[in-house]
């Protein structure tokens, strides 16, 4: 191919609007929604993923992170009043 044809030549078509940088980075600095909850895995042994499965049957819960909850709760309800700041604090 020749130079000359590589480049567009001058009035080949007249656009309907002038191209504007600001409009397009106006829009791509529009940021996702926060989400409150994410996923994150945890690593635990078998004899403890057994023991979690024994309590969601006992409790009828579905999901993994119901009974870490109801554990995390349990132990709230049981704790000294300077293990609930503690608890507290390190929530915030």
């Amino acid at each position: 191919m020749a130079k000359s044809t590589m480049f567009r030549k001058a009035g080949n078509f007249t656009p309907k609007s002038s191209f504007d940088e600001k409009k397009i980075k106006n829009t791509a600095k529009k940021t996702p929604k926060k989400v409150e909850q994410h996923r994150k895995n945890i690593k635990v042994s078998e004899i403890q993923k057994k023991s979690i499965d024994a309590i969601k049957m006992i409790n009828g819960l579905t999901y993994d992170y119901e009974v870490i909850q109801l554990l995390a709760d349990k132990y709230i309800a049981e704790a000294s009043d300077s293990e609930k700041r503690k608890y507290n604090v390190f929530m915030e």
